[in-house]
């Protein structure tokens, strides 16, 4: 069921389009361009370049909202999310680098996402094996 205010704000509207596809809790690509059509994509971009410079707190009012109706929407919101905000809180990005970037998710509606392993996480990314053993526990029953 879609939040309340869906509707009155972009979060609800956005919510009430997305529980239209009825996603469930499974991939569907009418998810994510649900989200560009609603413009939240530019959530994290800076107020000051005109942008909708939200913050945490904004973010996580958007994937309640589309928790309520899909399992799939929030992770995929906050991945970009987690993505766009690095980049601009980072002093660590070029400033040509993160212009661009910023210009491909206005321009073009991109949508951000990173994969990373960890040592020992087990991850078959680059040969990645797990560095735990799993052993059988001798107990007092045998």
């Amino acid at each position: 069921m879609a939040p309340p205010d869906a509707g009155r704000t972009i979060p609800g509207r956005l919510a009430a389009a997305i529980e239209a596809i009825d996603p469930g809790d499974t991939y569907n690509p009418a998810v994510p361009e649900a989200l560009v059509a609603s413009g939240l994509h530019r959530m994290c971009l800076p107020l000051e370049t005109g942008r909708l410079g939200g913050g945490m707190v904004e973010r996580v009012d958007v994937r309640a909202a589309l928790g309520a109706v899909s399992g799939s929407a929030p992770p995929e919101f906050a991945m970009h999310t987690h993505v766009v905000g690095a980049l601009v809180e980072s002093d660590a990005w070029p400033a040509d680098l993160r212009a661009w970037v910023e210009g491909l998710v206005m321009a073009e509606g991109a949508l951000l996402n990173s994969a990373a392993t960890e040592d020992g996480s087990g991850s078959p990314a680059r040969g990645g094996l797990p560095s735990t053993v799993r052993s059988r526990l001798k107990t007092a029953s045998g």
